[in-house]
């Protein structure tokens, strides 16, 4: 399985996440950083065990990492982003050990939810999408937008959840119109629901997207 890059490293510096650093990462002239969803899964042998789903995959890995975080662990089972350093052209295999650089929490995160949307949908404000993927159980999203005063979560139409493909709307909502921001804002949520039930074969997400100039409707499938 190969690590994909989602992100250029250097978005970092851009980024409206809050990084905690790794002690003991090596800049490497033969390797890159990759910004990926990850699993905190805790400590074993000594090592941070961080559990990665390739995006549009189901199986996931184990990456391992011998590091000092600066700031407390994440709880048990967070989704956070990781940022490791990964040799160029090499085929990462689950326990691999890998240089961690940081560790940051998510913009926005949980778990789907349904509504009835008996007057149409609201969207809220427009978000500028950079990427979206499946991850085994997960939705991951990244794109720019405000991180201060706002708020994202992902719904899908009730009356759509007894389809084999449901329909699911991100909404993202800001407290004020000046809030909007373009710092780099990373999302997950928990579609296991979806997954791991077998009567669905996939579904729709439909998402306002201003990089798109408009609605933008993308069909997964199971």
């Amino acid at each position: 399985m190969k690590i994909s890059k989602l992100l250029s490293a250097a978005l970092i510096a851009a980024s409206s996440l809050s990084f905690s650093s790794c002690s003991n990462g090596n800049d490497a002239q033969d390797s890159y950083n990759a910004i990926v969803f990850v699993n905190y899964e805790g400590i074993n042998e000594g090592y941070h065990v961080f559990k990665y789903t390739e995006p549009n995959k189901d199986e996931s890995i184990n990456i391992l990492s011998q590091v000092n975080f600066n700031d407390t662990p994440p709880a048990l089972g967070t989704r956070v982003i990781g940022v490791f350093n990964v040799p160029y052209n090499i085929q990462i295999q689950n326990n691999m050990t890998l240089d961690c650089e940081g560790i940051g929490k998510l913009n926005a995160s949980g778990t789907l939810t349904s509504e009835t949307f008996s007057g149409g949908v609201s969207f809220g404000a427009q978000f500028y999408l950079t990427s979206v993927s499946r991850a085994g159980d997960y939705i991951d999203i990244t794109g720019l937008a405000s991180a201060e005063k706002s708020k994202m979560r992902l719904v899908a139409d009730a009356s759509t959840m007894q389809n084999e493909k449901p329909t699911l709307y991100l909404i993202y909502e800001l407290e004020a119109p000046e809030t909007i921001g373009n710092g780099q804002y990373f999302a997950s949520f928990d579609i296991s629901q979806i997954t791991q039930n077998p009567m669905y074969t996939g579904f729709t997400l439909i998402i306002n997207n201003s990089n798109s100039n408009g609605v933008s409707n993308f069909d997964f499938s199971l």
